[in-house]
């Protein structure tokens, strides 16, 4: 039985959680670093055979007893240690062995002598045996024993029983543009696809991987399309190339389910098909999108999305339950949900971007909570990024999905800022004039002028089509006056490090080396530092270069002491 939770209670639209009922209300408890988690940012959940429940953190892998975490790292000069904190996908093998993907490689767990080894690969290009340290993004077992490693680089990597290394699955591409154009290829049963083989590639990125009832292969190739694996020739053929940047997979009977964006697909192999079924209704600042599917026990389909919300397709009555969709209280308060698993007992494990593990029982006791903010309809204040304090001492607040709130401590009354209403806010900052800088998630940056109220958009890297290309995620003021920007990468578009052109008005590039920091700090004796995936970053601002310190976890906050370390 579950004991140490700090709780919070919301409601949430979910339906299907319990095996033998459906309930349009159920209570969430959450478990985050207060009751012992690494980190709250939760990117995959797995059960083991012995009933403990794994959880894979951006800074550790967890284990959970129903108590307590035991949490597992990456230790300096280590190398039985984790290869990386960065936990992506787990799976356990038929020998009760863990696999760990990351997002520098891939681990297995021994549990007996607590040790964890790097898998290696062969590449099909020069034969040679070497450690996998790619992005791993899925791990699946085919029921016989092989595992199936997707990988954001390498493709599809296949791991046989007693092999010392994985090995690379080409990908035909003859003929692909053919299927482009057409749409589709035939797909002939469980077996082979029908066409000749041609030339191949090993460089590809996996998206998703998903094995039906039938024991076929499906794989979602980034910029591809929907791919068979062929037992036979044990290559990846394209059959159908409708939806190369769908993101999710799940088969459920006969039918193989995919998220694509907005918008749920149901692919039929007979007639090689897609089938629009439902997609988020238009309108609002705040889009969202499918981030991942699960089957859960009533053979329903769960969608866990970009904006935080459960929801339930009901395969059968091909409807989505509960309805209407607009009721805002079924929006989990803690942003992305990566990854859902519903266990035996009808609880649904929910992980969360910000908010750690959320656990909706259908068997505890129901809270419905109501929080207001005087001044403001509705509970706009789920989850605050920022905040920027005003020389009349109000408080500009950054919340995600609610845009920009203003809090008049002296009237202790709260009002919108209706040019930026809606809006997922990142990171704010105030500049030496006092304007205040907004980074937006998807939408690039905005300067604001309190005294005048105009707004000023400003872009990283624009797309022809007038948006934002990268997630901007921090905004920086420097004792100098200049503004700083970094921008994560998006899937193969690398992010870099921005630096506000006051004479052009413009961000420009300052350093194409610099993906992924998440903050941003100059201390005083002027020095810009930073941090990413795990290093500190030295920024020299007049040579333009950099140079790093390799820490082996993620680099989030960085405060310099009264000694000046």
């Amino acid at each position: 039985m579950l004991k140490r939770y700090t709780i919070f209670f919301v409601c949430l639209l979910l339906a299907g959680v319990a095996s033998t009922q459906r309930l349009s209300h159920v209570p969430i408890v959450f478990l985050d670093i207060q009751q012992g988690l690494s980190n709250n940012t939760v990117r995959c959940i797995y059960k083991d055979h012995n009933g403990f429940m794994w959880f894979g953190t951006r800074d550790g892998l967890n284990r959970y007893d129903g108590n307590t975490f035991t949490v597992f790292r990456h230790q300096f000069n280590d190398s039985n240690s984790l290869i990386s904190n960065y936990i992506q996908t787990i799976y356990e093998d038929s020998a009760g062995r863990l696999w760990i993907g990351t997002r520098q490689g891939l681990n297995t767990y021994d549990r007996l002598n607590g040790r964890f080894a790097v898998v290696s690969w062969v590449a099909a290009e020069d034969h040679r045996m070497r450690p996998l340290t790619s992005v791993i993004k899925q791990l699946v077992g085919d029921g016989r024993g092989n595992i199936l490693i997707g990988t954001e680089n390498q493709g599809l990597l296949l791991h046989r029983p007693g092999d010392t290394a994985a090995t690379q699955v080409p990908l035909e591409i003859a003929g692909s543009e053919q299927g482009k154009a057409a749409g589709s290829r035939p797909v002939a049963g469980s077996g082979p696809i029908a066409g000749s083989a041609g030339a191949v590639t090993y460089r590809y990125g996996i998206r998703a991987v998903q094995i039906d009832a039938e024991h076929r292969i499906w794989v979602q190739v980034q910029k591809q399309g929907l791919c068979l694996l062929d037992p036979k020739t044990n290559r990846l053929h394209l059959v159908n190339a409708l939806l190369p940047m769908a993101g999710s997979l799940e088969s459920i009977g006969s039918a193989l389910w995919t998220g694509d964006g907005n918008t749920l697909y149901r692919y039929d192999a007979q007639t090689n098909t897609y089938t629009r079924i439902w997609q988020f209704p238009g309108g609002g600042n705040t889009p969202d999108e499918i981030w991942a599917l699960k089957k859960d026990h009533n053979g329903d389909l769960l969608l866990a999305t970009l904006n935080g919300r459960v929801l339930t397709w009901d395969t059968k009555a091909g409807r989505l339950l509960p309805e209407p969709l607009a009721d805002s209280t079924g929006n989990l308060q803690y942003g992305t949900i990566y990854d859902l698993y519903p266990d035996e007992s009808g609880s649904l494990w929910i992980a969360t971007a910000k908010g750690g593990l959320g656990i909706a029982d259908p068997e505890r006791s129901r809270f419905h909570t109501h929080s207001n903010l005087p001044g403001i309809a509705g509970n706009p204040a789920d989850f605050v990024t920022s905040f920027v304090e005003m020389a009349d001492s109000s408080l500009w607040i950054g919340t995600e999905g609610n845009g920009l709130l203003i809090y008049d401590r002296k009237k202790e009354r709260y009002t919108r800022n209706l040019l930026l209403d809606g809006a997922r806010i990142i990171n704010m900052c105030k500049d030496r004039r006092g304007q205040i800088w907004v980074a937006a998630q998807s939408q690039g940056i905005d300067r604001i002028d309190p005294v005048t109220g105009r707004c000023r958009h400003y872009f990283c890297n624009k797309t022809a089509g007038g948006q934002e290309s990268n997630w901007v995620w921090m905004i920086y003021t420097d004792q100098r006056g200049g503004v700083w920007a970094t921008t994560l990468r998006q899937v193969s578009l690398m992010g870099a490090l921005y630096r506000y052109d006051p004479a052009a008005d413009k961000f420009v590039v300052f350093d194409t080396g610099l993906s992924d920091l998440f903050t941003l700090m100059e201390d005083s004796r002027g020095t810009l530092w930073g941090g990413n995936l795990n290093q500190l970053v030295e920024i020299d601002r007049e040579g333009r270069f950099h140079h790093t310190y390799n820490v082996g976890n993620p680099v989030h906050s960085i405060f310099e002491d009264k000694n000046g370390h």
